[in-house]
């Protein structure tokens, strides 16, 4: 076991074992190692301690405050309670847990655990699986061999490239998922969802945002999304439930089913069966392959290219439908309807509203219930058979007149086989001619019907322009999001880090020189030396912290208070929606030598001359009423490893020794 006195940053390379590094509240390093063969060096300033070249596992136990930066390790790396960690290149798998700051690891060959982080987690090129618990800050996942786990982040979230499942959970920010190859679980999160590219089944549960989603391979089940909803491209069927805004879903392979929409709902070519109901806004839907079913729909309903049936039940808006191929049956229209094309038959519940006009052709049969009390005028032509109570028709090639009550709603059909009227409604008149004759309201009619064909043409042209463009809109967002976050990320990373470091280490510093030698101090180790004097005075070297304290009050420099055993991370507050940044873990080092260790952060003369505290300046100040007693302290304190002996010097220079 070798011990160091403390340094901000270790750097450790090319281990043959494992690595594991735990943090302690000892103002010391340690490191021990079963190595035959291993390079230690610290220098001189002690900012910086380089391990390497080991042919066995070490393990460091270091200050709660310490920089990790470690590449080249064959075996397991496990890291604890120390500051910021950049590890690259492990042959095994790699183990962080309660790390103050930002996290960085890049080309790790099996499994990624990191528990409990206060800052940012980048992590790339994994060989296995990745979890992720308690990030407190933005992370960034790129090429995860199988499955990426995340619960308790609170930040934004972008994963790209992972091999098998995503699972997300109990976050707040943001989630970007680009390339999964399996399933994506997603549930209880507090902010916008967006992701492409998924190879099986997509799962989302209770998010606090939007949701914006294309290319997923199977399954898609939405349920309680605060915000609007986006989709295209999906293998199988979709699911939504409980949306909280608007609703665009383009290119379903399978059946959808909504229900709960607190917006407007646009469909365009669902492989298979459509049902929606409890849309508080409008729907339009273009290209359904088999039937269509809608119920409790608050606005108004444009439907285009049906491939079967068509069910209407309690719509309140206006109703525009055309080309459908199949039976047709209406239940509670509440609004004007126009109605292009029906294969098969129609059924109607015809319980229009006073002063609203419903227009239908039909290929088949039609089956009209006229309810008790209606006012209702009912305007056909009929190729086949007319029937109903009290109706008088000639023969077939029918045009008929019905009025019920005062005949201010009025229906207009062309029904190409019979029409049946069902219903207890009392009929006030009712004429009919044979198709040969000709009249100015009929030849209206027709012309109304041939209004209402190019209506339809012209609605399904503006109707496809609109999803087309929404669905653009939405895979376009994504590319943009995903591709630029994961794109520029490490540049702004490397930015900020840069400048804040040049900013803290111009702010931290302080150069010290007295009769022509120069110490440099910063925070940290001026807090270390305290605690240690305060160490040494309990336990009997009388004077200790008297001569620290002293020593720094002629060198006019604060006494800053030891720093306490590292706090349990507060809990973030409830439900934050943090904006997605695109700038994840901060890098400590992007590529690490020694060369690079021992280069100093340049200092301008301005700021050595506001910084150096002259030996004049310092022998202005008090003198100690035993000066003797605090020097033979300090000199315990270098004897006892408790200081170094460049640490001590300074003192005793500042006590006048």
């Amino acid at each position: 076991m070798t011990t160091f006195s403390p340094a901000r940053k270790i750097i450790i390379s090319d281990i043959s074992g494992d690595l594991t590094i735990h943090g302690w509240d000892q103002q010391t390093i340690q490191v021990e190692s079963d190595a035959q063969q291993i390079a230690r060096q610290q220098r001189a300033d002690g900012d910086t301690l380089l391990v390497r070249d080991c042919d066995s596992s070490v393990e460091l136990s270091v200050p709660f405050e310490t920089i990790i930066v470690a590449k080249d390790i064959d075996g397991d790396v496990t890291i604890e309670d120390v500051r910021r960690v950049d590890v690259k290149d492990v042959n095994n798998s790699v183990a962080l847990r309660n790390i103050r700051g930002d996290v960085t690891l890049n080309d790790i060959g099996s499994d990624v655990s990191i528990a409990e982080v206060d800052g940012a987690a980048q992590v790339r090129d994994v060989g296995n699986a990745a979890t992720l618990r308690g990030v407190r800050g933005n992370v960034a996942l790129t090429d995860i061999n199988t499955n990426a786990s995340l619960s308790g982040i609170y930040g934004a979230i972008a994963v790209k490239d992972a091999g098998n499942e995503v699972e997300i959970y109990e976050c707040y920010g943001n989630v970007t998922l680009d390339d999964v190859g399996g399933t994506v679980s997603l549930r209880d999160i507090s902010g916008s969802i967006q992701l492409q590219q998924v190879g099986n089944e997509a799962v989302l549960e209770t998010i606090h945002g939007s949701a914006t989603m294309s290319d997923i391979g199977s399954n898609v089940l939405l349920t309680e999304v605060n915000g609007s909803v986006q989709l295209k491209g999906v293998g199988n069927s979709a699911e939504l439930r409980s949306i909280g805004g608007g609703v665009t879903l383009s290119d379903i392979d399978s059946d959808v089913f909504l229900s709960g929409v607190n917006g407007s709902a646009a469909l365009q070519d669902i492989g298979n069966n459509a049902s929606i109901e409890n849309v508080a806004g409008n729907v339009t839907a273009s290209d359904i392959g088999t039937n269509i079913a809608l119920k409790n729909i608050g606005g108004n309903v444009t439907l285009k290219d049906i491939g079967k049936d068509v069910s209407l039940n309690e719509i309140t808006g206006v109703v525009q439908i055309n080309d459908v191929g199949g039976n047709a049956q209406f239940i509670g229209l509440r609004n004007n309807t126009d109605v292009g094309d029906i294969g098969g038959d129609l059924e109607l519940q015809a319980g229009l509203p006073a002063g609203s006009r419903a227009r239908v052709r039909v290929d088949g049969d039609a089956l009209v219930t006229v309810p008790e009390n209606a006012n209702l005028s009912i305007r056909a032509t009929v190729d086949g058979d007319v029937r109903g109570r009290s109706v008088v028709s000639s023969s077939r090639g029918n045009k008929v007149n019905l009025i019920y009550g005062d005949g201010s709603a009025l229906l207009e059909l062309k029904v190409d086989g019979d029409l049946t009227l069902l219903g207890s409604a009392s009929l006030q008149s009712s004429s009919s001619s044979n198709g040969s004759g000709s009249s100015a309201e009929w030849d209206s009619f027709q012309r109304d019907m041939s209004e209402l064909e190019r209506d339809m043409e012209r609605l399904n042209k503006d109707l496809n322009f609109e999803i087309a463009a929404a669905v653009d809109q939405t895979t376009s967002s994504i590319n943009v999001d995903i591709t630029k976050a994961m794109k520029d990320a490490r540049i702004k990373m490397l930015e900020a880090q840069e400048q804040t470091r040049r900013a803290g280490e111009r702010a931290a510093r302080v150069n010290i020189r007295i009769n022509n030698r120069e110490w440099r101090l910063d925070p940290e180790r001026i807090n270390r030396i305290v605690e240690q004097a305060q160490r040494a005075a309990a336990e009997g070297v009388q004077g200790a912290l008297e001569a620290v304290e002293q020593a720094f009050s002629n060198l006019r420099m604060p006494v800053l208070p030891t720093p306490p055993t590292p706090p349990t991370p507060p809990v973030p507050p409830s439900f934050p929606t943090p904006p997605f940044t695109g700038q994840p873990a901060e890098n400590v080092d992007e590529e690490t030598s020694q060369e690079e260790v021992q280069q100093e952060q340049p200092v301008s003369e301005e700021q050595r001359a506001q910084q150096e505290i002259s030996g004049d300046a310092a022998a202005v100040a008090s003198s100690p009423v035993d000066p003797e007693q605090e020097r033979t302290a300090i000199l315990r304190m270098i004897a006892e490893g408790r200081i170094t002996p460049d640490e001590g010097d300074l003192l005793l220079e500042a006590l006048g020794g």
